[in-house]
């Protein structure tokens, strides 16, 4: 009689010697050398992933220390043997496979222990596959401990886990452990070719769509045969992109690097198209996984062309970063990758795909234009229609008002704005662009700026760090250089250099340079291709005076106040100042309670002494008279 039983494709092709487990060479070395010199071990922990190989390795150790035809030297199992046939169909007495998960109890546990020393009934060893072994209970695990220590001769224990480090330490010392790793894309791949072919299943497929269920499995032999054998169900003949695109869902490599040159090139349709995908796919944090592949792998040839024909990719891949590898800067594709990272945290929030695609869309908007890019404009900007006595004033035309509404020759970024700035910014000093002197004066752009002696660049920082720790913090993005009797701070971060180049702390920058470097008469700030330039002059707000500046309790007001409209609050600028200044508030000096109460107790404090001073001086005045 025929047998009609279907064997899955995972099954059916399992490795059934050393030589055909693929992607794991450095496991089955060590396998292979302890079998030809006869120095197997008592006790082994196969630690990995799932589907990489660690059951079907156990099984194959277990053949082959039983194997009745194995030759000295040997290592492969002869299959033709009774106990190998019986270990392949899972029949054999001496090999005892235990799910860990459903027999983790401390009575199965010895029950396994009183069994182990009953001797193998016609076999060299009696060997326990223990699967999942990190499911056991700590008591089954406590009873394990003397049998796995000093088991009889006879006995070999074969532990298998995906999770290596939910195993007690006293079980691992007593096990060889033995990793295995995700088997790589190339050899999965390979392996489905194989099935493929003639020999075998004899299925029509295109490389490209075996290359996509050989990344969609993550590292899994056992996934990809699982994928492919659901993509030979549902395909009409051959196997190409779009049967596997149906089968496991949108998203595949081809179509995310079709989208992804859409965006390069800003066609207008790409937004659609990502919301589409993510609507299609079965997981949209594996979309934003293989955008991240994608992004990397240019950023990669972008660096080093070179290394395309290294990576782990197929031909149509390969073709893709070739042609376009160099349409963005490494410094995009790095942005494009942080945010890719950031798009698959929220994609595990269970978000509506709408919401993920425009929380998408806007990443990829900030890295096109960075909207950090011109900070102060766009400040001056927001500020200007009810400045500058003109409503319809653009953002070029705010920024010159800004830099001229003050006659009195004071710089833009020292002028004080009106008293009524747009009913929202209020005590705060505008702050105009900063000179660009590549463009406009290119003077410190050609001064031959050497680096600052190092002791001297020291002293500057410990000073900082003894006067504000907020400067001392913007000084570390840094780099301090020198020209004649003039110093330049050289930052990395935008926000650094426009908060560092503000009134307050470019005032205790003064402070501390001319007291370190009495000589030195100018201070320049630069970031990229912006430079500021500020010139110690005598009439500039005592340095001093602003370093013994006390902090008080600040709070966010919404209106204005003339009282605190004054030079010494407005010298008072701190981040606190900054963020208000930003979301349309001021920042507003107050006393807090604390300090109002310590105030009334030290008025008390001295109306008592004052009072007992006073009883003593009659005391004293009645006994002279």
């Amino acid at each position: 009689m025929q047998n009609l039983k279907h064997v899955s494709l995972y099954r059916k092709y399992r490795p059934q010697k050393f030589g055909e487990i693929a992607g794991q060479a450095a496991a089955v070395d060590m396998l292979v050398s302890a079998l030809q010199n006869d120095k197997t071990g008592h006790a082994y922990l196969f630690s990995g992933p799932r589907g990489c190989g660690k059951t079907t390795a156990a099984r194959l150790l277990a053949k082959s220390l039983n194997c009745m035809n194995r030759a000295e030297k040997s290592f492969e199992p002869c299959e033709v043997c009774e106990n190998c046939k019986a270990i392949t169909q899972g029949e054999s007495l001496d090999v005892v496979e235990i799910d860990g998960a459903s027999n983790n109890s401390v009575d199965e546990a010895r029950e396994l222990k009183s069994q182990a020393n009953l001797a193998p009934f016609n076999s060299r060893y009696k060997i326990y596959i223990i699967d999942e072994v990190h499911m056991l209970s700590i008591a089954a695990f406590n009873a394990l401990l003397k049998i796995m220590e000093e088991p009889p001769d006879y006995v070999v224990f074969i532990l298998a886990t995906t999770e290596p480090h939910k195993v007690p330490v006293t079980i691992r010392s007593r096990c060889q452990h033995i990793p295995f790793h995700r088997i790589n894309v190339k050899d999965i791949f390979a392996q489905l070719s194989k099935i493929c072919d003639a020999e075998h299943e004899n299925i029509a497929a295109e490389p490209e769509a075996l290359w996509e269920i050989a990344r969609q499995a993550d590292g899994g032999m056992r996934d990809a045969l699982s994928m492919l054998e659901q993509v030979i169900n549902s395909a009409q003949g051959e196997i190409n992109i779009k049967s596997v695109e149906a089968a496991l869902g949108a998203g595949s490599r081809p179509e995310l690097e079709k989208w992804f040159a859409e965006f390069i090139n800003q066609d207008a349709n790409y937004y659609l198209d990502l919301k589409n995908i993510l609507e299609a796919c079965t997981s949209p944090e594996r979309i934003f996984e293989e955008l991240f592949a994608i992004g990397k792998n240019l950023w990669l040839a972008s660096m080093r062309p070179d290394i395309i024909d290294a990576l782990d990719v197929s031909e149509f891949e390969n073709k893709f970063l070739r042609e376009n590898f160099r349409a963005w800067r490494p410094e995009k594709l790095k942005l494009f990758l942080n945010a890719a990272l950031r798009m698959m945290r929220q994609s595990r929030l269970d978000l509506n795909i709408d919401i993920l695609a425009g929380m998408f869309a806007l990443e990829l908007d900030n890295i096109i234009n960075p909207p950090q890019a011109n900070l102060s404009q766009q400040v001056i900007a927001q500020a200007a229609p009810q400045n500058f006595n003109n409503n319809n004033l653009q953002a070029s035309q705010a920024i010159a008002s800004a830099q001229n509404f003050n006659n009195n020759n004071l710089p833009a970024s020292q002028a004080i704005a009106p008293a009524n700035l747009n009913q929202q910014v209020f005590n705060q000093q505008v702050i105009a662009p900063a000179k660009n002197l590549n463009n406009n004066n290119n003077e410190a752009a050609g001064f031959d700026w050497q680096p600052l002696d190092q002791e001297l660049e020291q002293k500057i920082f410990s000073a900082a760090h003894d006067k504000n720790f907020i400067l001392y913090c913007l000084l570390l993005d840094a780099e301090f250089l020198k020209f004649a009797d003039k110093l330049l701070f050289r930052f990395e971060n935008l926000y650094c250099y426009e908060t560092a180049r503000g009134d307050r702390y470019k005032f205790l920058a003064e402070a501390i340079i001319k007291s370190l470097w009495p000589d030195c008469r100018a201070l320049y700030f630069n970031c990229n291709d912006l430079y500021f330039e500020y010139k110690f002059l005598d009439d500039n707000v005592p340095a001093k005076a602003i370093s013994e500046i006390k902090p008080e309790s600040a709070v966010i007001s919404g209106g204005a106040d003339k009282a605190v409209k004054t030079e010494a609050i407005n010298n008072r600028r701190t981040f606190a100042d900054e963020i208000a200044y930003l979301m349309g508030g001021a920042v507003v000096m107050v006393k807090s309670d604390a300090a109002e109460a310590e105030a009334e107790s030290e008025a008390e404090a001295d109306d008592e002494e004052s009072s007992e001073d006073l009883n003593l001086e009659n005391e004293n005045n009645d006994g002279d008279e």
